[in-house]
């Protein structure tokens, strides 16, 4: 007679998933040279998600998601693409810790005429 052998296979993660709390201001860190530090407040209400300030200009934030410890969002940037065009930034990373988000950052020229542009970002929150 066969008898049953049941295996319980068991997968340990080596970290805890990280609270995914984007709300508040944060400082954010790209290595594209022509894009300086921002500061950013997330508001996180449905009509304003918040905003990100470059210099003396404030950028709306769009699409602002959490999620088993990702955070994305994105935001444009008139101006920015070289001839004065506009670029979408779009962001998407992990929670380290809840003060620390790294990832990647893509560059998006809206007009089309150049490519996109893509890097890493790191953002600390900064209250």
């Amino acid at each position: 007679m066969l008898g049953r052998i049941t295996i319980a296979l068991v997968i340990a993660t080596t970290g805890a998933v990280v609270a995914a709390d984007l709300s508040g201001a944060w400082r954010v860190r790209t290595n594209f040279e022509w894009l300086a530090a921002l500061d950013c407040t997330f508001t996180l209400t449905a009509n304003a998600p918040g905003s990100c300030r470059v210099g003396d200009r404030a950028l709306e934030l769009r699409e602002v998601a959490t999620s088993n410890g990702d955070a994305s969002w994105s935001m444009d940037a008139e101006g920015s693409a070289p001839g004065g065009g506009t670029v979408r930034y779009l962001f998407t990373g992990k929670f380290e810790d809840d003060s620390t988000i790294r990832g990647k950052v893509l560059g998006r020229d809206l007009s089309g005429r150049f490519p996109d542009q893509s890097g890493n970002f790191s953002a600390t929150r900064t209250r």
